[in-house]
Order: structure tokens, then sequence, then C-alpha cells
């Protein structure tokens, strides 16, 4: 997105002119200090679970309309190479685990750190997709990949693709995602199973109505489209968790301060 920080009115009008139960979002770039953008979001009718990134940029998060669905917050530990952030919805048919995943391609000054940054994302992603296959809920992964997925040429895109493919995985967006072009934003789901979800009307939207440099991606799950009457949760939630022995002082100390603040 490109910071949500100036388009949530946009976003959150879009929302509601479609009745979208959930949104997945990354380049959110939202802090926890972001109490406006909060309450502008809850006064709308929706609710968010953010997951911001330390530092610039970044960030994920899930914006849905708590009138529609239930949804529960999952944490998730970290990983290096990609943010991810889950919920679980337990009012579709199939309970659902949505996740949202961004890999940033921020450069760096080293000449070999994007071959090293991406060995290391399949090596997490790929740890990552045999622990969500052992969860609770069938699995819909989406976000913002960067990989060409539609350059059958581009050795990284084919490594990927093999990747969620050997794990039993299909890749639903067929069209570009990018105003300069690729399909870089991306909806895995189990190819067959109990936990398969029968995913359609997948549409790639160019006209968005927001400034965003990625166009809109959406699709139905049969299922999930049930108007329901669910008690109000948290207007938005920010949780990290960490290994004790492996903890960083000052990290910690940052991530009280901000918990504090959203108090």
């Amino acid at each position: 997105a490109q910071s949500i920080c100036n388009k949530v009115c946009g976003t959150l009008e879009m929302l509601k002119e479609r009745n979208i139960d959930i949104c997945c979002v990354t380049e959110t770039w939202l802090k926890a200090k972001d109490k406006a953008i909060f309450s502008e979001i809850h006064d709308f009718g929706f609710e968010i679970i953010s997951c911001p990134r330390r530092g610039k940029g970044g960030g994920v998060a899930f914006l849905f309309d708590p009138k529609r669905i239930s949804v529960d917050r999952h944490i998730v530990k970290g990983f290096k190479s990609f943010e991810v952030s889950e919920c679980l919805i337990k009012t579709a048919k199939v309970p659902t685990r949505v996740c949202v995943i961004y890999r940033t391609t921020r450069a760096k000054c080293k000449s070999n750190y994007e071959e090293t940054k991406i060995v290391n994302f399949m090596e997490e992603f790929e740890k990552y997709l045999e622990e969500v296959i052992e969860k609770n809920g069938a699995p819909m992964i989406c976000g913002d990949f960067n990989f060409h997925v539609e350059n059958r040429e581009d050795q990284n895109a084919k490594k990927f693709i093999a990747l969620y493919e050997s794990k039993g995985f299909q890749q639903h967006v067929s069209e570009p995602t990018h105003i300069s072009g690729g399909t870089l934003d991306l909806f895995l789901t189990l190819k067959s199973g109990v936990d398969s979800l029968p995913i359609k009307d997948v549409v790639v939207e160019v006209d968005k109505g927001t400034t965003s440099d990625h166009h809109l991606v959406f699709l139905d799950i049969p299922g999930h489209n049930s108007p329901l009457q669910v008690s109000k949760g948290k207007a938005f939630e920010t949780k990290d968790v960490r290994e004790f022995k492996k903890i960083d002082i000052e990290e910690f100390r940052h991530d009280l301060f901000c918990s504090l603040s959203m108090a």
C-alpha cells in the first residue's frame, strides 16, 4: 500500500461500498502511536489487527467488518526475511486461517545481499508452510511476495513456485498486480484435502480509488458472506512474542513503551 496512513478514508469507503468482510494490507507504515488512524477505522465500523514493523515502512494488517465475521488474532513467531500476521475466521463453514505476508526488497550495499536474502526467504518460508499446515483452520496465504511469478524465465520465481507447489499449495492470481506490471500479490491455498478452499471470482482491479502502487485483488470464498451479530472486540491490537533467552533488552523496552501507549 506504501502507507495506508494517507489512504484510510478511501480504503474504508471502498470496503463499505463493496461489503468486504476482510481486507489484508501490506506496507501499512502504521505505528502503535497512530491512535487517530485507529479511531477513524473504528468510527467507520471496522476493526484492525495491526502488526507494525520496527523502524521505517513495512507492517501488515487486517481490516475487517465485525458485524459480518468473527476474527481472532493468532500470534506468529517472527521471521527475518518476511513479515507475517495471522487471524482465524471462525464464522465460515470451514474455519479459515488467513495469513498476510510482506517480503521486502529493500536494497543493501553488499553486492550479494539480494541473493542471500532470497535464499534465507526460501528456507524460512518452507518452514512456515510446514508449520501453517499443521495449525487448525484451512490456510489462505496472501500478500506481496515481490516475485515476478508471471515470468517463467525468472529463476527465483521458478524456485518460489516449486517451493509452494511441493507443499501442496496452489496460486490463484494470474493478472498483473502492480502499476509497473508483474504479478507480485498472490493468494495461496491448499490444492486438495479437507483444508482446501473453494476460491472463486478472483479479480484484479486497476481502478482502485487510492494512490497505491499495487492494484486491489478481490476474491470470494463461499460460506464467508453471511452477516453476523457478534460482540465488538478491540479497535486494534499489536503483539510480539520472543524467546526469553534471546531477548533484546532495548527492543523489549521499545515494545513495552508501545504497548503502554496503546492502553
